[in-house]
């Protein structure tokens, strides 16, 4: 009976270590395609948008968004330094619990276990929060963006109306201006025709 219940104790503590890392290395493969997404997102907000061509208020949620995204990739890179840290704790104490057994030859000690340090909990809400904030910004920032290239366009439109009716009134000015010379000489024909009577009726 109490081989059994030693060998119940065993594979569950065998079990609890391979859930544990699967677990650990789960959350280290999602933190780390996280900061590679982030990256390359970050590398195109900065390269593919101008400046130039935006209003306060787009560069205010471009700011928050650059800001918030690279501090969550720092506080991410953190968390993946303690996932580190912390199996390399497990390790030890797994190290430190396999002598122990050696030499007292017996079950009953103290489970092993290794948990993250209080710093890296805090760590891990502030990535998080930025990350949330990141999220919104981009949201606000993408919508103050298709905002400001309706105006842009809406105002393009205006100045190419303005454009084509102002060709409109140069074009019907020279018109009645060449209608007006063309008047002129006519008259002017005519008087010449009339001296030209006159002349031959003395």
């Amino acid at each position: 009976m109490e081989k059994e219940i030693d060998r119940e104790i065993f594979n569950s503590r065998k079990r609890y270590f391979e859930i544990e890392k699967e677990q650990s290395d789960k959350y280290y493969s999602f933190l780390k395609h996280l900061i590679t997404s982030s990256t390359g997102l970050i590398t195109a907000i900065v390269i593919f948008t101008n400046i130039n061509e935006y209003n306060y208020i787009n560069e205010i949620f471009r700011i928050v968004t650059i800001l918030s995204l690279g501090l969550g990739i720092l506080f991410c890179a953190v968390l993946l330094y303690g996932e580190i840290n912390t199996l390399n704790q497990l390790r030890l104490n797994l190290g430190e619990h396999t002598n122990k057994l050696s030499v007292e030859r017996k079950l009953n000690i103290p489970f092993v276990q290794a948990r993250k340090k209080e710093i890296y909990l805090k760590i891990e809400k502030f990535c998080f929060s930025f990350y949330g904030i990141f999220i919104i910004s981009l949201i606000g920032f993408g919508i103050t963006l298709i905002n400001s290239e309706q105006k842009k366009s809406m105002e393009e439109k205006l100045l190419l109306q303005i454009s084509s009716e102002r060709n409109e009134l140069n074009d019907n000015y020279q018109k009645q201006l060449n209608d007006k010379n063309t008047l002129i000489l006519e008259l002017k024909h005519e008087i010449d025709s009339l001296k030209t009577l006159k002349l031959k009726v003395k």
